[in-house]
This record gives C-alpha cells, structure tokens and sequence, in this order.
C-alpha cells in the first residue's frame, strides 16, 4: 500500500428547530479530504534498517497543496537518528541490498510506480520494472540476486511477483482474489511475508515458501493485521488491531502458538535492528517521528523527529 490515509475528524451541526416540532438533525458535511487543502502534509511512510545496523532508510512525504507523488523522498539517517541525508526524490517504501550499498524502492516514473534501485549515496538509478500499473513495496533477498514486490495486476488488485535485478525472469508468486501488499524476507530468504487485504477490515499475515509455493496463514483470521516483518531470530512480527481493541505491535511464536504484545499501544510499522538488540517504529502526529526501544519492548524514545528536516532539494 503506497499511502496510509490521514485521519480528520468531521463536524456535524444541528438546526435548532421550532419548539412544537421534532429536532431534525443536519447532515454532516462530508469529510474533506487532506489532500485537498493547501496545509503541509508531513507523512513518514516506512522504516528499513541497513544490514549492518549503522543506518537506517525512511520515506517522507512533506509538502503543502494537493497530493503529488514527486514530494515522497527516501532518506537515510545514521543509527542514532544524526546526519539524515535525501537519497531519492518521488520515491517511497525503501529496502537494502544484503551488502547495504543499494536500496531498492518505488519509484514514480512518467506516471506510474516502477521498481527501482539507487545507490546509497543517491546515484546511479537503475529501473527494474517497465509496465503498466503500481509496481511497489519491494524487498530484497538475502542472496542479493532478486527483489519480491507487489504488483497491480488489475485495477484495485496486487500479486506478488519476484525479479531479476536487471528485469528479467518476471514471476507471479501470489494468486489470489484478494489483495496482497508488502513482502519481507526471512532471515534464510526461504520464505516471505505479507498481509493479504480482502477488503472486509480483515487483512490477514500470511507466509510463503519459495521453494513449495505454500501459502499459511500466521493470524487468525479476525482483526486488522498489517506491515509484517521476519524477525532475525525468525519470529514474525505485526501490527495487529482486534476487532474493538487498540493497535498494537504483535510478535509470534515460532511454532505459532503465542501471539503477544510488546511496547506501546498505536504501533504501524516496527523494524528490528540486525543484531536484534532495538526496534524502530512509526509514532506521533502522522506517523512523523521514528522512534526505537529494546527488543523487550522497554525504552521507547523518540530517535529522529521528521518534522525538523528541510525540505528535500
């Protein structure tokens, strides 16, 4: 999913009616959509760390007016939140190469999301996909020799697909009615996993093996599940909100017969460092700090907060 909404509340305003008649609430206007006012919109999309843990990429989008997919910059700041640097313009959801030199991202490119890599430093843009339709969200191998991005195949409708660096040997990995969004590796790069959407506020983490082509299910099928990641012990992790209840980051069990909650309440997308001492996690006013704690869940401070970066050049 390229872009979270943001939420706003909507008035509604009652007419006083005359005393001798039965009140008769006003509709409440519509909601205006964010997008449509001038304000700045400030929008952190997504965290990834670097594998050797010094670094770690975010997408921000900042700009005020109507939305416009050329103001997302990719950035990369050092492990303590010093020295964030943009690295790639229009771009979002970014991903490092297994020796940290690369990213691999999605890319607006004459209007329409592609596949791209860039070096680290922001040089060197080599396109992967050319097609029609979002191409975005992609992950990278451990192997180094292939990426795994999700695919609008229909219009509203993504597989997953894998590929070769240079484009070639397209592969549909994922065929299913529903919608299937952000892939991520396992530490041995045997399987992935995603969230598939069916559009019933029921979006469901699922694994998939490689090799076999074997879908399972991690969650149970109830609450809205989302942003998962492989943990470097091979756990899975995920933002998981229970139908009624509040968000939270969720972690797995290996055999899958735990799920328990860890840190904060109100937790989106949460990243562990490669060496699986800290976490990384989206929080505050729209997304816009990213924050770290312990791989216990303890220690939540805020690392870096987006709002404080100059506009990407």
């Amino acid at each position: 999913m390229i872009l979270a909404p943001l939420a706003f509340s909507a008035f509604s305003a009652v007419c006083p009616p005359p005393a001798d008649e039965t009140p008769t609430p006003t509709p409440a206007p519509a909601p205006k959509s964010p997008w449509a006012t001038n304000e700045r919109k400030l929008f952190v999309q997504d965290v990834a760390w670097s594998p050797d843990g010094k670094r770690f990429a975010f997408s921000r989008y900042d700009a005020a007016g109507p939305y416009d997919a050329k103001n997302w910059t990719i950035w990369i700041a050092d492990r303590d939140g010093s020295n964030p640097r943009p690295v790639l313009r229009g771009a979002v959801w970014a991903s490092f190469s297994p020796d940290g030199s690369r990213l691999a991202a999605g890319q607006m490119v004459d209007g329409d999301w592609e596949i791209v890599t860039v070096r680290a430093d922001g040089t060197d843009v080599r396109q992967v996909t050319r097609r029609k339709g979002a191409d975005h969200t992609p992950a990278w191998s451990p192997d180094g020799s292939f990426l795994v991005y999700a695919a609008e195949d229909e219009p509203r409708h993504n597989s997953l697909y894998r590929i070769a660096l240079d484009g070639s040997g397209i592969k549909r990995l994922t065929n299913d009615p529903a919608t299937d969004y952000n892939p991520a590796f396992s530490p041995d790069g045997r399987r992935i996993v995603f969230y598939r959407e069916k559009g019933d506020k029921h979006d469901q983490v699922w694994t998939l093996d490689l090799a076999t082509g074997r879908e399972t299910r991690v969650t149970d099928g109830t609450g809205h599940n989302f942003f998962p990641a492989f943990l470097p012990d091979g756990r899975v992790a995920f933002s998981g909100q229970p139908d009624g209840g509040e968000r939270r980051l969720m972690v797995v069990s290996k055999d899958g017969s735990r799920v328990e909650p860890i840190g904060p309440p109100g937790i989106n997308v949460a990243r562990w460092s490669p060496d699986g001492s800290e976490i990384l996690f989206l929080a505050g006013p729209d997304r816009g700090e990213i924050r770290r704690m312990s791989a216990d869940g303890t220690g939540a401070a805020v690392r870096l907060s987006t709002s404080s970066l100059p506009a990407a050049p």
